[in-house]
């Protein structure tokens, strides 16, 4: 009796408007789909130029790829032409041609009948990685310390550091840390002393105990990100970062207020509403054009 009154309370709540307000669904519009970013110091721009899928339809990358597209580099009052160079690959490049700290650049892309797009970035300028505590160089090599029974999220540690603007006052709008284990195998694969911390927080539930499972951490945890828009966070490179031995990537980059406009749902909690789309900068279309500055250490990760 009490389970038929449930399921009869249930009927009722799903199927009053008033109570459960469920969104519209977005139409699906074919629109152009813009990817790039323009790296600080490079000679070269390359994006990407895709045509949108509707959900139901199967993805191909090679079925989307927009062909044929007119694609205009905006800067001060220069205007450049991307070449196609593979199908929906466009690209320019010039020894002459620098991509500038603090200026404005907006691409813009044309194909028949599609509605054209536009999209701007404003470059962040460098940083610098300051108090690193142990410095580390590239080529050096760190003592892995593994997770005990007493560590926490991010203790223990190998290294500490802060991250700075070369310019005062124009801190990136986001910080992105990424630490990529370039030699992933079974054999170089991380064991800690505390096998459920590291199976709850590094692992994130994917356990060890068929060939299966070791290949899924090969392909989804050699590669370890932590966003951070704090200017003056002091970052610990916790064990939870490392997930194979050998040699590491270890990058950390600077991004432009667009990037941080697309990601800021991620970031401040999980989007809620199924019919959220991410704050693209693209006008007319869909995707992200964002603008960045990388620096970049490798180093070698020792068994302990």
């Amino acid at each position: 009796m009490v389970l038929i009154i449930l399921l009869t309370s249930s009927i009722g709540l799903l199927s009053c408007e008033s109570i459960i307000d469920l969104p519209d669904p977005v139409k699906f519009e074919e629109k152009i789909v813009l990817n790039g970013n323009l790296v600080l110091g490079s000679s070269n721009v390359l994006i990407r130029l895709d045509v949108a899928t509707a959900i139901e339809e199967n993805f191909d990358s090679l079925s989307t790829a927009l062909s044929g597209a007119i694609v205009i580099l905006k800067y001060d009052s220069t205007e450049l032409t991307l070449a196609e160079t593979t199908p929906g690959k466009y690209e320019y490049s010039d020894n002459s041609f620098r991509i500038t700290p603090g200026k404005s650049y907006t691409i813009e892309a044309s194909y028949n009948d599609l509605t054209t797009i536009s999209a701007t970035t404003i470059v962040p300028y460098p940083i610098k990685i300051i108090e690193m505590s142990p410095i580390i160089n590239s080529g050096d090599s760190l003592t892995y310390i593994p997770a005990s029974d007493t560590a926490q999220f991010l203790d223990p540690y190998l290294f500490s550091f802060k991250v700075k603007s070369t310019v005062d006052g124009e801190f990136p709008s986001i910080i992105r840390l990424v630490n990529r284990a370039l030699e992933p195998s079974k054999e170089t694969m991380i064991t800690e002393d505390n096998e459920l911390k590291a199976f709850l927080f590094k692992w994130n539930g994917i356990g060890d105990d068929s060939d299966e499972d070791i290949n899924r951490r090969i392909h989804t945890r050699n590669r370890i990100i932590f966003n951070s828009v704090d200017p003056d966070a002091e970052y610990k490179m916790g064990w939870i970062y490392y997930t194979f031995y050998g040699w590491q990537s270890f990058e950390v980059y600077a991004l432009d207020r667009a990037y941080y406009n697309y990601h800021i749902r991620n970031i401040e909690d999980a989007p809620t509403d199924p019919n959220y789309l991410p704050e693209s900068n693209v006008i007319g279309g869909y995707g992200l054009l964002f603008s960045s500055y990388r620096v970049k250490i490798d180093f070698f990760l020792k068994r302990p």
